[in-house]
């Protein structure tokens, strides 16, 4: 079965990032939440993750429906997207590439 990630919610600059990329971009976040000691967490299964920062490598709870660990993980925006070196969409998250989210 595949690690449980745990993408922390309460920063604003990782929400931001968890609403562009894995509801946007990648598209592969699990729908499902789960409260955690460090704050509410939504949870990913995806591995490569292209936006990764850092993850731990010690969970930081476990899900209450199948008792599996969660290991927190905190996402980055890759240089070369940043730079507007990058002409299309990370293909790693998902079979085929998604056109960015704009809000309306």
């Amino acid at each position: 079965m595949a690690k449980l990630y745990g993408l922390l919610t309460g920063s604003k600059q990782q929400m931001a990032l968890i609403e562009a990329h894995c509801f946007g971009d990648c598209g592969r976040i699990a729908i499902g939440m789960m409260e955690s000691p460090v704050g509410l967490l939504l949870i990913c299964t995806h591995e490569p993750c292209p936006y990764l920062k850092k993850q731990l490598d010690e969970p930081c709870g476990e899900s209450a429906a199948t008792g599996e660990p969660i290991y927190l993980r905190a996402l980055e925006t890759p240089n070369a997207v940043l730079s507007g070196a990058a002409t299309e969409t990370p293909t790693e998250c998902g079979a085929s590439p998604r056109p960015p989210r704009t809000r309306g």
